[in-house]
């Protein structure tokens, strides 16, 4: 998406001299609320936020580190002048989100590159059998996709290994939910695990006061603000998912979704097929016998885990 400031403004800034580095990036994952999150963070009196500079993956050729740190500045004075003083005094907290950014090769060496190596990060994870369906939904209102999901998702499927650049990120629906993948592959760039804070979307929009405190505790500032946080506009879907498609993906997701809690310490029961607390997760069969032949072990509370992806089978035969 290149919703939100675009690179052309971070080209045009006055170069200043008294700019401040930015602290913190939302870097994911796309239609996972991290819109709202911007709104409801900006309301915090030692945080601003912009949204969707696409610095570094779209904008990265084409503005310095420099312009980029004034397009804060620039636009604070112009959103919430209110702020300049706690900025100047260097009591503001600068962020940005891109959810391309824990996705995109080559955006986490770009920013230790520009920011150095002790930034903070959060990571929005959603259900990503709902996520995949959202991003597809977003991308044709917009008239950039016109096959159908369940086709999409065949695609996908058969190109698992594509380059992940801006281009593709958007179409990308199944492996974009591959959220370890995404984490480990961030964590080579950025090895302090104490710098990345996982944020479940649907536990910030059922519980947003706990949610937020957890952030602005995590991020050093006040974690006692209290304020009414809003949701996010949720589109209309003109379809819904396909019941045999929607199986198919959870057969896809599971042992990446099992990869993941491992990691976290905790399950999200949330998301849709995860809420077995116990069980050992053995897949081998193909979703109506034909749309997916995959065979999948995850052995659950054992330090050796065997994943094998024999065969995909995007069919629909």
């Amino acid at each position: 998406s290149t919703e939100g400031q675009s690179t052309a403004s971070i080209r045009n800034v006055t170069k200043s001299s008294s700019l401040k580095d930015v602290d913190f990036l939302i870097i994911g994952a796309q239609k996972g609320g991290t819109m709202a999150a911007v709104k409801n963070m900006n309301r915090h009196p030692d945080i601003f936020m912009l949204k969707e500079l696409h610095y570094f993956d779209l904008g990265w050729h084409s503005g310095s580190p420099e312009q980029y740190r004034a397009t804060f500045k620039e636009a604070l004075q112009r959103e919430q002048p209110h702020k300049l003083l706690a900025y100047q005094s260097g009591q503001l907290l600068i962020g940005e989100k891109t959810p391309e950014y824990i996705y995109v090769d080559e955006c986490a060496v770009r920013i230790k590159q520009v920011l150095g190596s002790n930034k903070k990060f959060i990571f929005f994870i959603r259900d990503p059998i709902q996520r995949a369906f959202s991003a597809w939904n977003m991308i044709t209102s917009k008239h950039r996709e016109t096959e159908s999901f369940e086709d999409c998702v065949d695609r996908n499927l058969l190109n698992l290994n594509e380059m992940r650049s801006y281009g593709t990120a958007e179409y990308h629906y199944v492996q974009r939910g591959f959220y370890l993948d995404q984490i480990e592959r961030f964590l080579k760039v950025f090895p302090n695990k104490e710098n990345l804070l996982i944020v479940v979307s649907e536990r910030i929009q059922k519980d947003p006061a706990t949610e937020y405190q957890r952030i602005f505790k995590f991020l050093g500032v006040n974690s006692d603000f209290k304020f009414e946080a809003e949701d996010e506009h949720k589109g209309v879907y003109k379809t819904t998912m396909k019941e045999r498609t929607k199986q198919k993906l959870l057969k896809i997701f599971t042992p990446h979704n099992e990869r993941l809690f491992q990691f976290l310490g905790y399950r999200i029961p949330e998301w849709y097929g995860c809420n077995d607390d116990n069980a050992t997760v053995v897949v081998d069969e193909a979703v109506d016998n034909k749309e997916v032949e995959r065979v999948v072990k995850v052995e659950k509370n054992s330090k050796s885990e065997s994943i094998h992806h024999d065969k995909i089978l995007a069919s629909d035969g």
